[in-house]
């Protein structure tokens, strides 16, 4: 079997996000691991529409988005935590690519203001199982600004954390094909 391709999406829209830090890690230890990493970061895209619905699936930066989620084996979203829940840029990228991510593995980096919202990402987890039937990978990685140093670097707790979503990633998108009952919907 060929290597699995993950697909390592940084949703945060800010400069300077802490969650883009997890998604560089991640996507390290991807390759370190044996697995093909590709980056997806959506501050890059620019101009991609919110889903509505309805015209936005004609929207080319969607087209691409959704090409590129279509093709990997397994997806690792790294998103900050705003009001106890995922950012909105993450939602909207769910929203706008979520069939592709069928049957497939998915994994979760957050990074969050405070220690209080660490469920934040379980609403996101329930839709990618109940309604794409992915498997979760059941630990994620959740950072606060107290995992970073003065200079923005990760601690390593936090990278030794964020390297073990990635290692268990990698080697759920390898054994995954040969377990999974139903091809992806």
């Amino acid at each position: 079997m060929p290597e699995p391709r993950v697909l390592v999406v940084s949703s945060s829209l800010r400069p300077g996000s802490r969650s883009r830090v997890l998604a560089r890690l991640a996507a390290g230890s991807v390759t370190a691991r044996g697995g093909v990493a590709e980056w997806l970061d959506l501050a890059e895209i620019g101009d991609i529409p919110i889903c509505d619905g309805e015209t936005c699936w004609s929207h080319p930066a969607v087209q691409a988005v959704q090409a590129r989620a279509g093709a990997a084996d397994a997806l690792l979203l790294a998103t900050p935590v705003y009001n106890w829940m995922l950012a909105a840029s993450a939602k909207n990228f769910i929203e706008l690519t979520g069939r592709k991510w069928a049957g497939k593995v998915v994994g979760f980096l957050c990074a969050a203001g405070g220690t209080r919202s660490h469920m934040a990402i379980m609403s996101a987890a329930a839709a990618m199982m109940l309604d794409f039937h992915a498997l979760v990978v059941p630990r994620f990685a959740y950072a606060t600004g107290d995992d970073f140093g003065d200079d923005g670097a990760p601690s390593p707790d936090l990278a030794e954390r964020v390297e073990r979503v990635a290692a268990e990633t990698v080697g759920l998108a390898r054994a995954w094909p040969a377990i999974r009952t139903e091809s992806p919907a």
